[in-house]
């Protein structure tokens, strides 16, 4: 995240697939602003991170279940 340029939503999920943690809006690193000098790890132990664009986490929720599928 070091060099992004944008807010985003990150979600964390187990080796099941299943949702651990959520983030939103989590800022880009800036090494003028010390608030985004952070480093995020979640609450329970994940093999998954999703990185989204903010607001598009809504919905998903702690213990729901993620699908991966492969494009068409």
């Amino acid at each position: 995240m070091c060099f992004m340029r944008f807010p985003i939503d990150v979600i964390w999920l187990n080796s099941d697939k299943v949702v651990v943690d959520i983030k939103k809006r989590v800022l880009p690193f800036n090494p003028f602003n010390r608030k985004t000098w952070r480093i995020y790890k979640p609450k329970k132990v994940a093999k998954y991170v999703i990185e989204l664009g903010i607001g598009n986490s809504d919905g998903t929720e702690i213990m729901d279940l993620v699908e991966f599928t492969k494009p068409h």
